[in-house]
């Protein structure tokens, strides 16, 4: 949503809603993050290899924060990359992992990005099976975006 929240800003800015103090004309930085992020997750995605693979967006049970993500969701259908959502959950119960390839399926579904949209704090594993479909998210050949380093760290 912050390039989306960017052009509103721009919008009330240019319309008076905004006063701005100083000399001189007052520019907010085009945010093209929204674009970038499809770009990446699209680039990953051609880098698999796999036409058919998907980007799985894995987001917490019940999740109610669907509008940002949508709009991902959204960027990557234009560019042709299929995305799914599911849960951790979901990928301890229906997830495989093949080990010979480090292959992971969804139902019928290869995923070739794992996009972490939870997965950030210890409540996001309330019970074994989240843990363990983290460690076979781990384990795959899907990219991961955070990396689990990216998670541990908190930034």
């Amino acid at each position: 949503l912050s390039s989306i929240a960017s052009r509103m800003h721009g919008f009330m800015l240019e319309h008076g809603a905004f006063s701005v103090h100083g000399s001189g004309d007052f520019e907010l930085p085009e945010n093209k993050s929204l674009e970038r992020m499809g770009d990446a997750f699209a680039a990953a995605h051609a880098a698999y290899g796999v036409r058919d693979a998907v980007v799985a967006m894995i987001v917490q049970p019940g999740e109610l924060n669907q509008y940002d993500q949508r709009w991902i969701e959204y960027k990557l259908w234009d560019r042709g990359v299929p995305l799914l959502r599911t849960t951790l959950r979901d990928l301890a119960a229906r997830g495989v992992l093949d080990e010979a390839t480090r292959t992971l399926r969804l139902d019928a579904h290869e995923i070739a990005v794992a996009y972490f949209r939870c997965g950030y704090t210890p409540s996001d594993y309330p019970t074994d099976a989240e843990w363990a479909a983290r460690e076979r998210i781990e384990r795959s050949r899907a990219f991961k975006a955070p990396t689990v380093a990216h998670q541990l760290a908190g930034t």
